[in-house]
């Protein structure tokens, strides 16, 4: 992503000189891509193995599982079910024997920067950094700046799903959140999903970490995106 809104990224063969601005009034019609299914279109993006070749949902839920991501094989049906409505994935035979292919990451990526897409559901303030043995993962402008050239910013960016938010808070009451941004030690995003899927140097994955970013418009931001997706 750069600041008149391309985006060059040529390990996905992939190259647009102008982007439509990610905008959705008027567009309630249209599936949102589920957290869910954001995750496996990431890992397609990023060649993990789960997502390559025949996709069972069963067997994706198993595998799911094993990179610590909880979800039934109903669930991931009804992602891939989307998916193959929004044209990310075709499907081949019939159930039980029903399976799915990614498309090419070209055709996947087109598709995604025009897709609206659930990333943060919200954010808050905390005092500290959680404790440890508590799941969380850098996130916004703190992971960019771990995996780029920019700064870093004066207040840490993290991402935790809600379920681990309110473990946590349940279980930490030292990490009390604070009244206000202007009191926070740091910033915490909430996610749906586990956002710790894919991540890399404790560092949210490039794509979700991309799309929860797109509408930034701050040059510099902007520039470390194109840097990270190249």
């Amino acid at each position: 992503l750069t600041p008149g809104m391309g985006v060059f990224a040529p390990f996905l063969g992939v190259a647009y000189r102008k982007l439509p601005r990610m905008e959705f009034a008027g567009k309630a019609q249209q599936d949102r891509i589920t957290p869910l299914g954001l995750k496996l279109i990431a890992a397609s993006l990023l060649s993990d193995p789960l997502a390559r070749g025949a996709l069972h949902p069963t067997r994706l839920a198993a595998e799911l599982k094993r990179k610590g991501l909880l979800a039934s094989a109903s669930k991931v049906d009804r992602a891939l079910m989307q998916l193959e409505r929004a044209g990310f994935v075709r499907a081949q035979g019939r159930p039980p024997q029903k399976a799915y292919y990614f498309e090419e990451s070209p055709a996947v990526w087109s598709r995604l920067v025009r897709a609206e897409t659930q990333t943060v559901l919200r954010r808050v303030a905390g005092r500290k950094l959680p404790p440890a043995g508590t799941e969380w993962v850098y996130a916004s402008d703190s992971a960019l700046a771990r995996l780029t050239e920019l700064s870093e910013p004066l207040v840490p960016v993290i991402a935790m799903s809600l379920r681990d938010f309110r473990v946590w808070q349940g279980e930490q009451p030292e990490g009390t959140l604070a009244g206000g941004d202007e009191d926070a030690g740091v910033v915490i995003e909430l996610w749906k999903e586990d956002p710790g899927f894919l991540s890399a140097r404790q560092c949210l994955n490039p794509v979700e970490l991309a799309l929860s970013l797109r509408r930034q418009e701050d040059p510099r931001v902007r520039e470390a995106l194109g840097e990270l997706l190249a």
